[in-house]
């Protein structure tokens, strides 16, 4: 049977997520044939071009369905009022304010306490009952072991823990629960830091009502997470951790929604972290206006 367009489209229909060329040849039979296989990646790049599938950002000869339904949004009936009544360390709420399908990033350096940031969010959130629709909180993390985490977590004093974990190291979006808070602890990234920013906003795409809190590693020399300016595009909360030689200093990079008319952005604060787990000594840096 001779390949065509119509063929490949109807299939791409019905298809769901992301998928290779060779599982394009399996599924309609395409054979290894040069004139046949030539054929397939000019119809691709047609639909390439004409923006009906996307190429994957790293991986050749995977695609996708670009989605064609247009979500309007309501925001003369939208009630601005709508925030999440969450805590945070620091008190970063007397600041900052968070909505449904926010981003919030937490860039930190080695050990200067981006776990122990998450841990805690978890530890003042998890059993408020204003925030029980989002409840489960989604906790997954790319370096802990069951294990480990649970020896972390016996440092909070019997703190009775509520909230789903899992390990995953790549394809956050996949596993990102749209109507649930979810911390991804950390997103490993070796290279093509340029990418964060894709990722992030697949991520952002999964969300419905929920929010997701994105931990990235931080160069001690970098203002930002690895990423850059990529990485703080889609925040609406974006904090960095560092080490100083006397103590560890957290920083509101950026805040987006603003929870009184102080402008968060620059606004620090020192602290030390003990045990892994517990911020001591947390003093906020004065501030000129």
């Amino acid at each position: 049977m001779e390949l065509t367009r119509k063929a490949i489209e109807e299939w791409i229909k019905l298809t769901e997520g992301w998928w290779s060329s060779r599982d394009l040849d399996r599924e309609l039979d395409i054979g290894p044939e040069a004139k046949v296989q030539s054929n397939k990646r000019m119809i691709l790049s047609r639909l390439v071009a004409e923006h009906i599938i996307k190429r994957h950002l790293t991986k050749n000869g995977v695609y996708k369905r670009v989605k064609s339904d247009i979500k309007r949004l309501d925001w003369r009936n939208a009630d601005p009022g709508n925030t999440l009544d969450l805590l945070w360390p620091f008190k970063l709420e007397e600041y900052v304010e968070i909505y449904p399908k926010n981003i919030i990033v937490v860039a930190g350096e080695k050990s200067a306490g981006k776990t122990a940031y998450c841990l805690n969010f978890i530890k003042l959130n998890q059993h408020r009952v204003e925030i029980s629709q989002l409840l489960p909180i989604e906790y997954v993390t790319s370096e802990l072991g069951a294990e480990e985490l649970h020896k972390r977590l016996s440092n909070f004093n019997h703190t009775e823990w509520v909230f789903n974990a899992q390990e995953c190291n790549r394809d956050f979006a996949d596993i990102v629960v749209p109507d649930k808070i979810n911390i991804i602890d950390y997103m490993p990234l070796s290279d093509s830091f340029y990418l964060v920013g894709a990722y992030i906003d697949e991520i952002w795409e999964r969300l419905t009502t929920g929010i997701a809190i994105v931990v990235l590693q931080k160069d001690s020399k970098a203002e930002l997470g690895r990423g850059g300016m990529f990485s703080i595009e889609k925040s609406r909360l974006y904090i960095t951790l560092s080490n100083k030689p006397d103590g560890h200093k957290l920083e509101i990079m950026e805040g987006k929604n603003w929870a009184s008319e102080t402008n968060p952005r620059g606004l620090k604060w020192n602290y030390h972290l003990v045990s892994g787990c517990k911020f001591m000594d947390i003093k906020q840096e004065w501030r000129g206006r």
